[in-house]
C-alpha cells in the first residue's frame, strides 16, 4: 500500500488521530508505517512531490487560514503546502476528487524510499504589475522582472530550504528570511528608488522611470500612504517590491486589481509568487465583499502570464488592443481568481 492512499483513506475516515510520529517514522494504527520524508505520489502545481511529513501536518492544520499555516509549519523547518495547492490538495484527501480523475496523482513516479531533497528541479520566471503612481491609484500597469529560481542542499534543513525555495516560491535561505509585506512609510525612498529608476523593471508600464528622488517621496506621500491595498514587499523589513490590490466601484465594486513589481537585484528567487500568495489570502481575508480579484498583462510579458498562473489564478483571454502604453495600443491577458477559488 503506498503511503498516500494509506493517508487519503484515514482522511475519509476522519481518523487523523490515529496517526502518530514514533522518532523518524509515522505510524498509521497498527496497519502502516512509513519513514516521514517519505515522497508520496502526490505532484504540486510548481512541480515537486510532497513528502508524508508535509501532508500530514497540512491536513491536521487545514482549519487555519493561509497565513496562519504558514506562521505554523515555519518553526518546524519542513516543506509546506502552498497557497495554490491548499484546495486541490483538500479535495482529492478528504475525498471530492477521485484518485483516477487527479493529474496531480501519479502513482508511478516516486520511490518512496527516497528523501524529501530528491524532489526535481525546476526554474520560473515571474513579473510584476503596480498601478501607475503618476495616474493615481486606479490606473493598473505592468512591471517586468525575470525570476529564476535557485538551488541549495547539503544540510537537512539547506535540503528542506531548497524544496521550498525551488517549488513553493520563496527560495529564501535559512527560514528566518521569510517575506513580509507591510504598509510604504518616507523611510522606504532610497529602496524604492532601486527599482522605479530600473528600465528593466519600468519596461511595461505606463510611466517613464523616475529620474529624482522627488518623485519617490511624492509616490509614497500622495500614492502608497493613502492606498486602500499597497505594500511593500520586504525582506528583513528592508522593501525590495511593491504589491497593491486596487478596489473596484460602481458595478465593479466586488472586484480588485493586483500589481507588483521587485528590484531587480532580487530576480531569480522566486520572491513574486510567493507575495501574490499573501496578498491573495490577505485581501480575500480583509475585504469580506470582494469577489474577484483581476489581473491584466501584456501579451509579450510572458514572465507574468507564468507568475498569474502559478498563483493560481485563471486565463481568461485576450482583450485586443485593450490599453494604450507608450505610443501603442497593446493587446492585455485578463486573468482573474474568484472568492470561490480560494480555500
Amino acid at each position: 500500500m503506498d503511503p498516500l492512499s494509506v493517508l487519503r483513506d484515514y482522511a475519509i475516515r476522519n481518523d487523523l488521530d490515529s496517526i502518530v510520529r514514533v522518532n523518524d517514522d509515522f505510524r498509521f494504527g497498527s496497519d502502516y508505517s512509513f519513514p516521514a520524508a517519505t515522497l508520496t505520489a502526490y505532484r504540486s502545481k510548481q512541480g515537486h512531490l510532497f513528502t508524508l511529513e508535509t501532508l500530514i501536518h497540512f491536513l491536521k492544520h487545514s482549519h487555519l487560514k493561509s497565513t496562519d499555516y504558514m506562521k505554523n509549519i515555519k518553526p518546524l523547518a519542513i516543506p509546506y503546502v502552498s497557497f495554490i495547492d491548499r484546495k486541490p490538495l483538500l479535495d482529492y484527501l478528504l475525498g471530492p476528487v477521485s484518485p483516477s480523475s487527479s493529474d496531480a496523482v501519479q502513482f508511478a513516479s516516486p520511490n518512496f524510499s527516497t528523501s524529501a531533497a530528491a524532489a526535481k528541479d525546476e526554474s520560473s520566471e515571474t513579473a510584476s504589475r503596480p498601478f501607475d503612481p503618476s495616474h493615481g491609484v486606479d490606473d493598473l500597469m505592468e512591471w517586468s522582472t525575470n525570476d529564476n529560481a535557485t538551488t541549495s542542499s547539503s544540510s537537512k534543513e539547506q535540503q528542506v530550504d531548497s524544496i521550498n525555495s525551488k517549488f513553493d516560491e520563496i527560495a529564501l535561505t535559512p527560514f528566518d528570511e521569510m517575506i513580509t509585506l507591510r504598509p510604504f512609510n518616507l523611510s522606504d525612498v532610497e529602496d524604492l528608488m532601486e527599482w522605479t529608476t530600473d528600465d528593466n523593471v519600468t519596461r511595461f508600464c505606463l510611466f517613464e522611470t523616475y529620474t529624482s528622488k522627488e518623485q519617490a517621496v511624492d509616490f509614497i506621500t500622495n500614492i502608497a500612504i493613502p492606498h486602500p491595498w499597497l505594500r511593500a514587499i520586504c525582506l528583513k523589513n528592508r522593501a525590495i517590491g511593491s504589491i497593491s490590490v486596487a478596489p473596484g466601484s460602481g458595478i465593479g465594486a466586488g472586484r480588485g486589481e493586483i500589481g507588483y513589481a521587485l528590484a531587480s537585484r532580487h530576480w531569480g528567487r522566486g520572491i513574486v509568487t510567493r507575495a501574490v500568495e499573501m496578498a491573495v489570502s490577505s485581501v480575500f481575508s480583509e475585504w469580506p465583499l470582494l469577489v474577484r480579484l483581476e489581473a491584466l498583462v501584456d501579451v509579450e510579458n510572458l514572465g507574468s502570464q507564468r507568475v498569474m498562473e502559478k498563483a493560481g489564478f485563471h486565463r481568461e483571454g485576450v482583450l485586443r488592443k485593450y490599453a494604450f502604453i507608450k505610443g501603442s495600443y497593446r493587446d492585455l491577458v485578463m486573468f482573474s481568481l474568484v472568492r470561490f477559488d480560494v480555500p
